[in-house]
């Protein structure tokens, strides 16, 4: 799982930024959520690969269910967190008027997920 999971992670990043760089080529302006919004989605198949893992290994596992159960609450609340922070973190900009490039709303899209995804790696890791 874990080997999918960062093969999911380097096809994510690489196609949401060649996507990225496409949408911020074109004349018309895209606002900051489209490229927040490819951002989370470069690590999110990622997460979910990790995350689902961690649920296989709930059953039968080494470990007994409830330290795995740990490492799923963390990585899926370090998910929910990121979304909001980062959600938080877009409308600020937003609202400061001035203009930054896209590739900083992708950054934050992708920092959406990836401390949720590390924990899922953690979790796969030590379980």
């Amino acid at each position: 799982m874990i080997r999918w999971s960062v093969i999911a992670a380097l096809v994510g990043v690489l196609g949401t930024w060649v996507g990225m760089g496409r949408l911020d080529g074109r004349e018309s302006r895209h606002p900051p959520e489209v490229f927040w919004l490819l951002g989370m989605t470069a690590v999110f198949p990622a997460w979910l690969i990790a995350i689902l893992g961690l649920l296989g290994r709930m059953s039968g596992g080494r470990f007994p269910e409830m330290f795995v159960a740990v490492w799923w609450i963390l990585s899926s609340a370090a998910a929910i967190a990121g979304v909001i922070l980062t959600d938080a973190t877009i409308r600020r900009l937003r609202e400061t008027g001035q203009p930054y490039p896209p590739a900083r709303y992708w950054l934050i899209g992708v920092g959406a997920f990836l401390p949720a995804w590390c924990l899922a790696l953690l979790g796969l890791l030590w379980t």
